[in-house]
């Protein structure tokens, strides 16, 4: 129910230094928002938009945009936040390596259009394993994983209604 947000986030991923990429757009409002993405974002052929017709949430939304993509790898970006110029094409560079499960940039937070930025201080830098992230999330929800990868584990847990990004 955002959609006022969702301009913002698209565009940062149409700015993004790839060539060849998919955008999957879930509608996980409880009306019917479709008719207004089309409208707001126009026809872009990149652009899926999927409706969730079913039971609502994160975990739920999140899975059912993964199992309509097509590509190699897969990110998530919720409709409040952007990614940086330059984010994917680095994601990519490092995940195709293929020496790590998923990969993740830092996150921070801006106030006030940019006046103000935070850098999450809690961020885990450079290699980490599982130990590094038991009583902690410091994954931003921008991970990017092979799609077969997240597919085979069974994606996201839709019992849970928060913290699925750190499960």
């Amino acid at each position: 129910n955002r959609i006022d947000s969702l301009c913002r986030a698209v565009t940062s991923v149409l700015n993004q230094d790839i060539s060849s990429i998919q955008i999957g757009i879930v509608d996980d409002s409880d009306n019917d928002l479709t008719k207004k993405i089309i409208q707001l974002l126009g026809h872009i052929p990149s652009i899926l938009i999927i409706r969730n017709k079913e039971k609502h949430g994160a975990s739920i939304a999140r899975n059912l945009g993964v199992s309509s993509s097509k590509g190699k790898y897969i990110t998530f970006l919720d409709d409040d936040d952007i990614y940086l110029p330059g984010r994917l094409q680095r994601l990519l560079t490092k995940i195709a390596l293929e020496k790590y499960i998923f990969v993740s940039s830092g996150r921070f937070y801006e106030e006030g259009d940019f006046n103000n930025i935070i850098i999450g201080s809690q961020q885990l830098q450079g290699d980490i394993c599982l130990s590094d992230i038991l009583n902690s999330n410091d994954i931003d929800i921008g991970f990017m994983v092979r799609r077969d990868m997240f597919t085979s584990l069974g994606g996201f847990d839709t019992s849970l209604t928060n913290l699925e990004d750190w499960d």
